[in-house]
């Protein structure tokens, strides 16, 4: 069987020279596969999401996205079975850190390669799963947190795809969906328009 890619990077377009009138600002979109875990499989998916982030047009803004995409660890060479994966907590635990040094590399990247100073602001996408180590991501990178002023890294949004987030009913036994997917899609929708604006 061959293995499947562990990592998607699309770089932003280059940049149109500045104009007065025009703002620049720079993104850095990191997705977060869900489960079995290879980011290959969410290849098209970011592809397309690319180019229709860099397309969008504002006559005050000019954005640029670079999108980022890291398989989870315990699934990196798409061979694992389902059933030998560790299912601990210490194990989510793990793919977290992970996730989060493949991040703060690729902050540590940009700012080595950035002369004007000014980083990317980072939006965090998960899928499945990968909304729940969104969250944990977003939670441990707040601007007040070390790490975050360390690598001065800032967040502009999270956005969990289907997340596998869940809460208590009234009657505290029976857990259901935070979120619906009528609510999930508007949301995305909004996404596109509101993005650009951060």
């Amino acid at each position: 069987m061959d293995s499947l890619s562990s990592v998607i990077q699309l770089p932003p377009p280059h940049s149109n020279a500045p104009t007065d009138d025009k703002e620049s600002r720079n993104y850095l979109l990191f997705f977060i596969p869900g489960c079995p875990g290879p980011v290959a499989y969410y290849g098209t998916f970011l592809s397309n999401l690319h180019v229709a982030l860099n397309s969008a047009t504002s006559s005050s803004v000019e954005a640029r996205f670079e999108v980022l995409g890291r398989s989870l660890a315990s699934r990196n060479d798409g061979t694992a079975a389902v059933d030998k994966l560790p299912s601990s907590t210490s194990a989510m635990i793990g793919e977290i850190e992970l996730l989060e040094a493949a991040l703060l590399d690729r902050v540590d990247e940009l700012a080595a390669g950035e002369k004007g100073g000014v980083l990317p602001k980072v939006i965090l996408v998960g899928h499945g799963a990968g909304g729940y180590i969104a969250l944990e991501l977003m939670k441990r990178l707040q601007p007040n947190s070390s790490t975050a002023k360390a690598k001065r890294i800032e967040l502009a949004g999270t956005v969990c795809l289907f997340p596998s987030v869940s809460m208590k009913s009234v009657a505290g036994t029976v857990s259901q969906a935070v979120v619906s997917l009528s609510f999930v899609s508007s949301m995305l929708a909004r996404t596109t328009f509101v993005v650009p604006r951060c």
